[in-house]
């Protein structure tokens, strides 16, 4: 595994990093939980090559996360968690 410093010069990292979805202030959950390190892993592990395909890779694994993140919504229309998942929507509708 590559150290954290090393990962963070990876040209797929700094693609996501740029983002102005997914990037450094964007509160996404890629832009909080992951470091640069844990991205170089999972995108070895799934093949992904590029920096344009880090960036789709970024945005449907984003959406999945908060997709899933309904499933322990409280089912009421004012839940964060739907409106989280609401909004990445639209993010994504309107790019």
């Amino acid at each position: 595994m590559l150290s954290n410093a090393d990962a963070k010069l990876d040209p797929r990292v700094k693609a996501v990093r740029a983002d102005a979805l997914l990037g450094r202030g964007t509160c996404s959950y890629i832009d909080e939980s992951w470091d640069a390190s844990e991205l170089v892993e999972a995108f070895d592990r799934d093949d992904v090559d590029t920096p344009e395909k880090a960036v789709e890779w970024a945005y449907e694994t984003e959406g999945m996360i908060r997709e899933n993140g309904t499933n322990y919504s409280s089912g009421e229309p004012d839940c964060p968690l739907i409106e989280e998942h609401r909004e990445w929507q639209e993010k994504m509708a309107a790019r």
